[in-house]
């Protein structure tokens, strides 16, 4: 009998055919064939004083109405929802909700379109209420201190948002995103002469860029043993530090994530801009090959929530069993205002799993 690897698995996880999913969604429903039975499920999750308190005289004295979700307190008559303030807060289809979670648990990702063939909801909505899911799950890994350039996945960045600007590809938002980088860096780091037009030398480094380059030779040195040189404090600046001489043109990446000083007389990317080649590189690879598989493209605004998608999907031994619910019962309200509002750095966190992935596809 041949074993099933992980690649097997990832792969049969994002081929399931519409009728294997819709058995997923049938057993979903005759488990919780009512709204009464999901708000049960919900409720069960939270602890008592959470939702069993009238929110606006404090009393534990609530009872059912004929609405299930919201309780009539028995001291000030007044009634209160009993998700307010909650994930599911102001959530008008709880049921299309709770079954793009379940999907999630067992490892199902869909795009838009099939999730309002499956789940019938318009694709808006499907991409909506999917953001906010991923916004949850991003959350778990907002202080992680592997910080990645965004510009690393412009392969996939085909659609446009209104951070793009007007009459631009949008591509256009990262170069935007590279130039602020630059200049954080540059206000952060560089001598006050020095214009932001000019292009960096050694000589317009800061002292923290200059001790970080003087440990970087001709020897292949990977972060870690870089970071061996620096106090705790600054460790943390490291790669966004490395990523700008790299892409600054003092430094080159070999693979398996080895730094060297970058030397023209011997780079293979002589007269080109130096480019990750690493073992990360390849683990940035899987995650975009991931994204066209589930939406062939996306915008750089919402590439946070993707990765978050992607984190889920490969993840399982956190993500399975209920933790996804368990984690959005834990989680505040997300307004569709905040996940318009989103604003995509130039550098974002990235999960110490998705730094050496496997080949999954």
């Amino acid at each position: 009998m041949t074993k099933t690897g992980p690649m097997t698995y990832h792969m049969f996880q994002l081929s399931l055919s519409n009728e294997i999913v819709k058995g997923y969604l049938d057993s979903f429903d005759k488990e919780h064939p009512t709204e009464e039975s999901l708000i049960e499920l919900i409720c069960g999750l939270y602890e008592d004083d959470d939702l069993n308190v009238c929110l606006h005289c404090g009393s534990f004295r609530l009872d059912a109405t004929d609405n299930v979700r919201k309780r009539k307190c028995s001291s000030c008559f007044k009634i209160r929802n009993v998700t307010a303030g909650t994930f599911f807060h102001g959530q008008k289809n709880i049921r299309a909700m709770c079954k793009l979670i379940e999907l999630l648990n067992h490892g199902i990702m869909l795009s838009s379109p099939r999730i309002h063939d499956l789940v019938g909801i318009a694709q808006s909505s499907a991409l909506q209420m999917t953001k906010k899911i991923m916004a949850v799950v991003e959350a778990s890994y907002a202080n992680e201190t592997n910080l990645v350039p965004t510009g690393v996945f412009t392969n996939i960045f085909y659609r446009r948002t209104n951070e793009t600007p007007a009459q631009r590809h949008p591509l256009s938002e990262q170069e935007a995103a590279d130039e602020a980088l630059s200049q954080k860096v540059y206000a952060s780091d560089v001598r006050p002469d020095t214009e932001k037009n000019e292009k960096v030398t050694l000589d317009k480094l800061g002292p923290f860029a200059k001790t970080l380059y003087a440990e970087i030779t001709s020897e292949p040195k990977n972060p870690d043993q870089l970071a061996n040189k620096f106090p705790r404090k600054q460790i943390h600046e490291i790669s966004a530090m490395l990523s700008f001489l790299q892409l600054s043109g003092l430094v080159e990446v070999l693979p398996g994530d080895y730094f060297i000083r970058f030397d023209p007389k011997t780079s293979k990317n002589q007269n080109q801009q130096p480019h990750i080649k690493s073992e990360n590189q390849k683990s940035f690879e899987t995650i975009m090959t991931y994204i066209r598989k589930v939406s062939h493209g996306i915008s750089r605004k919402h590439l946070p929530k993707f990765i978050a998608s992607f984190w889920c999907f490969f993840n399982r031994e956190k993500w399975a069993n209920g933790e996804l619910l368990k984690a959005c019962i834990q989680a505040k309200h997300i307004t569709d205002d905040e996940i318009t509002a989103t604003v995509t750095p130039p550098l974002i966190p990235m999960p110490q799993w998705c730094m050496r992935l496997p080949t999954l596809f």
